[in-house]
């Protein structure tokens, strides 16, 4: 079985933290990446789709600088190697007009919770969506 990495893009360090927090109390075998822009993402994929160690998910934020989440997910689809690796989107925003867009796109939407203990609720569904899993 291939190792479960779950790539954390989000300008937030607090988030970051959460989040990595998180996933380690779930399965402390996931391996988090995490980075706080989506050029960076995009590096570090590009670094990972030569070594063969590609994310089993990718969690990714809206707003961020540089490069905001749709800028990063239309980049991330380019390349066949990352067609098969699931994102999750994990934001405060949300329009109307993006979340046709997500849907479309077959990117599910969570939005960041208030408390940790519904972070760790929203952690375990988004968790189903990293392949390989199984809770």
């Amino acid at each position: 079985m291939q190792p479960r990495i779950i790539l954390h893009v989000d300008d937030d360090p607090d988030d970051r933290f959460l989040v990595s927090s998180v996933l380690h109390s779930l399965d402390s075998s996931i391996t988090v990446l995490e980075v706080e822009n989506g050029l960076k993402a995009i590096e570090l994929l590009t670094q990972a789709k030569i070594t063969g160690e590609l994310p089993s998910l990718i969690i990714l934020d809206y707003n961020m600088p540089v490069m905001n989440g749709m800028e990063t997910y239309k980049e991330i689809r380019k390349h066949p190697e990352l067609a098969s690796v699931p994102v999750v989107l994990l934001t405060t925003f949300s329009s109307r007009r993006d979340d046709d867009y997500w849907n479309r796109e077959n990117v599910v939407t969570f939005t960041k919770p208030a408390t940790f203990k519904e972070l760790t609720t929203s952690i375990k569904k988004i968790l189903s969506y990293c392949y390989p899993y199984s809770v």
